[in-house]
């Protein structure tokens, strides 16, 4: 019969096994949670693209002093972006979308964003050299900063849009004059949390795939030399 040491032996290498496949399983369920964020940063980007200047009761963003559309030529405007407004009784909001560079930041990065999680999916599968996995790692990281700098940004432009609207868009001239306004910046604090959001996936799966490199690491290390 097999001895004490051996049976110990053989159920420290099935239990770490286990740990093992279920690193690599909570990894990959991170990675996936990333890429599909990633999607829907992308997506939400596109449809927050296009402004709306007018509504079918007449109200207006006046362009006084600007040629063509005042959310991207007023100074006005394309100080406090982005901002929602409705205007007193009028059915659909006025709004100016989020300055270019915010867009262009978080379609970039989600695109990188899908192309990394497909990359470390298949790392992931493959059960790839070391150097796939620190290419990864390295991915994951610059992910994350790229993600918390979208975040600081949006959420930055989102106040400020937000605070001015509240000002009653002070400054800003309006028809009829004197009517309220209601501001809601909801779809921009969605964009900011799915920021926060892809940012936690994307240091979960580092996090994750920093103790998978250092166990590969170890398991080279220990292996007996000819």
């Amino acid at each position: 019969p097999p001895s004490r040491a051996s049976r110990v032996s053989s159920s420290s290498s099935v239990i770490i096994f286990i740990m093992v496949e279920f690193r690599r399983v909570l990894a990959m369920v991170c990675v996936v949670m990333a890429s599909l964020t990633s999607i829907a940063l992308i997506i939400i980007s596109f449809t927050q693209i296009s402004n709306n200047t007018t509504t079918p009761r007449g109200s207006y963003l006046d362009s006084i002093g600007s040629s063509g559309d005042p959310c991207s030529s007023a100074e006005i405007y394309k100080s406090h972006l982005p901002f929602r407004a409705r205007f007193q009784d009028d059915p659909d909001f006025l709004f100016c979308t989020w300055p270019g560079a915010n867009s262009a930041s978080r379609i970039v990065q989600g695109f990188l964003g899908l192309v990394l999680g497909i990359f470390i999916i298949i790392v992931l599968l493959k059960k790839g050299t070391r150097i796939f996995k620190l290419i990864a790692v390295i991915g994951c990281g610059l992910c994350v900063i790229w993600t918390f700098g979208n975040l600081i940004n949006d959420g930055a432009a989102t106040n400020n849009g937000r605070t001015w609207c509240d000002g009653r868009m002070s400054g800003a001239v309006l028809t009829p004059p004197d009517i309220k306004i209601a501001c809601d910046s909801g779809p921009y604090i969605g964009s900011c949390i799915l920021d926060l959001w892809a940012a936690i996936c994307w240091l979960a799966t580092g996090l994750i795939l920093v103790a998978e490199f250092c166990s590969c690491c170890k398991g080279k290390a220990a292996k007996p030399q000819p």
